[in-house]
C-alpha cells in the first residue's frame, strides 16, 4: 500500500499467470504494484509503479437546478469497450408551463458532455416521464423518450453525426421500455390505451395493443 513499492519492500505474489486478478482487497484502499518477468530463472528489472483502488468509483456526471418540479428518470447502457452511455430527463416549471428535456451523455470520448435529445412543453402533466437507451452491435445509440406531459408523445431517436433525428412513435403516458433485435431494429413496450407494443422492423413505426 506504499507508493514507494520496490522488490525489496513489496509483497511478492507468487505463482502468477496472465491474466491475473487479485482478490481479498479492501474497497477504497489504494494498492501499488510493480511487475517483473522471470526468464529461465532470472528476474528482470521492475516496471514503473502502477496503482489500483478496488470498489465503487462514483463520478459526478451532471447537475440540474432551478426546477420547481423535477423528475429524473435515468437509463444506462455500455458499449463494446465498456464505456457508459446514459439517457436522462427532467421536468422543470416556468410559470404555469412544464418543460420536459431529455439528454444523452457518455464518457466514451473522455469527459462527460451532455447533449440535448428532445424537449417538450405543456401546461399540464399527463403521465410519468420516461427515458430508455440501448446500443446495437455497431455501438450505435438508440433512445426512447416519453415526456409525461399532456402531449403524451413517445419518441425514438438514433444518434447520428452529432444530432438526434426524432421519430414520433405513438401516444403514451407511461412505461417506455426499449430493446433492439440483432438487426438493430427497435422494439418498445409502453402504456397508452392499455399495454402496447411498437416496432420499426418494417422500416416505419407500427403499434398494436398487447
Amino acid at each position: 500500500t506504499s507508493r514507494d513499492v520496490s522488490k525489496a519492500t513489496g509483497t511478492m505474489i507468487a505463482g502468477v499467470n496472465s491474466p491475473y486478478t487479485q482478490t481479498g482487497l479492501i474497497d477504497g484502499e489504494t494498492y501499488y504494484y510493480i511487475l517483473t518477468a522471470v526468464v529461465f530463472g532470472v528476474e528482470g528489472e521492475p516496471s514503473s509503479v502502477v496503482s489500483a483502488t478496488p470498489g465503487w468509483v462514483v463520478e459526478s456526471v451532471v447537475t440540474t437546478s432551478g426546477a420547481a418540479f423535477q423528475v429524473m428518470p435515468t437509463s444506462i447502457a455500455t458499449d463494446s469497450a465498456g464505456k457508459a452511455h446514459i439517457h436522462y430527463s427532467y421536468i422543470g416549471k416556468t410559470g404555469t408551463a412544464y418543460n420536459f428535456r431529455s439528454y444523452y451523455v457518455t464518457n466514451a470520448t473522455g469527459a462527460w458532455a451532455p447533449l440535448l435529445v428532445y424537449q417538450d412543453s405543456d401546461s399540464n402533466l399527463y403521465g410519468q416521464p420516461n427515458t430508455d437507451i440501448a446500443l446495437d452491435s455497431q455501438n450505435t445509440v438508440h433512445v426512447s423518450s416519453l415526456s409525461g406531459l399532456a402531449s403524451g408523445a413517445l419518441y425514438h431517436a438514433i444518434y447520428a453525426s452529432g444530432s438526434w433525428p426524432i421519430n414520433y412513435v405513438d401516444f403514451a403516458y407511461c412505461g417506455g421500455s426499449l430493446a433492439l433485435d440483432p438487426a438493430g431494429k427497435a422494439h418498445i413496450g409502453y402504456f397508452g390505451s392499455g399495454l402496447r407494443y411498437a416496432t420499426n422492423t418494417s422500416g416505419s413505426w407500427t403499434s398494436s395493443l398487447v
